[in-house]
């Protein structure tokens, strides 16, 4: 993690010019270039709390750095473009991985998706992002709901709610 910091004068105004910061590590675990401001993890642990200092001289300033554990896919939830899809008329669908703290990561290429309905179709079948298309007609010229499926394998192996869209009668 690149850190940066802006010197400012007495007045408010940033000094552009004046780069030549040290970087230290003033609490907790972790490691700092000292003259590029580049934070590494190493030797902190999750939930460990750093301090981070950049000082010219005697004047610094700090910022916080909250170590989490890396990201590890627990969850998948569908992004639907629009949830009511005229007869014949499509929307996009789009899986988003979530992590094991519920913040949204890409999902990883080890897991395959596998897309499907119960009317209407989706192209193409497999991958991250796909296309719902309504049908032309539905029976009895009402509305109707259509059930989309999403099947994760590899590694990652939890159910994946299923998800309805409103198929509109034009």
């Amino acid at each position: 993690m690149d850190f940066n910091a802006v010197a400012y004068d007495q007045y408010g105004t940033s000094m552009p010019g004046e780069t030549s910061f040290d970087w230290a590590v003033a609490s907790g675990n972790g490691t700092i270039d000292s003259s590029t401001g580049n934070y590494s993890t190493s030797g902190a642990y999750a939930g460990d709390v750093a301090t981070v200092r950049a000082a010219i001289g005697s004047i610094s300033g700090t910022a916080t750095v909250n170590v989490r554990a890396p990201p590890i896919l627990t969850g998948i939830v569908i992004g639907i473009g629009d949830s009511i899809v005229e007869t014949s008329a499509t929307t996009t669908l789009t899986a988003i991985g979530l992590d094991q703290n519920g913040i949204e990561m890409p999902i990883p290429t080890t897991v395959t998706l596998t897309w499907s309905t119960d009317i209407g179709s989706i192209a193409p079948s497999t991958g991250v992002t796909t296309t719902f298309t309504a049908p032309g007609s539905v029976s009895g010229g009402g509305d109707a709901s259509a059930t989309i499926h999403l099947v994760a394998t590899g590694s990652f192996t939890s159910p994946i709610p299923d998800n309805s869209l409103i198929v509109h009668t034009v």
